[in-house]
């Protein structure tokens, strides 16, 4: 989810302008379940069994020590 919110700025002149922003990963917390399973002689074909580990940043899982299920990112940007 991203929110995004831009305002003039006078002392800029007519392009002046900043624009704030928050982006929110994994915001309401849901799991993410593996892959289904493919096996058509299985009892349990066509269904997920196990839940993907949540990632470890807003790039993937690969990164270490941060197991942060919910990660909020703020940018801000001026342009003129």
């Amino acid at each position: 989810m991203t929110i995004v919110k831009g305002f003039k700025l006078p002392f800029l002149g007519d392009a002046g302008k900043v624009t704030l922003g928050a982006t929110a990963y994994n915001l309401f917390n849901h799991p993410s379940f593996a892959l289904p399973t493919g096996s058509i002689d299985s009892a349990q074909f066509g269904s997920s069994l196990n839940a993907v580990g949540p990632p470890t940043s807003i790039y993937g899982a690969f990164l270490d020590g941060d197991d942060t299920v919910r990660i909020i990112q703020f940018t801000g940007k001026i342009t003129f």
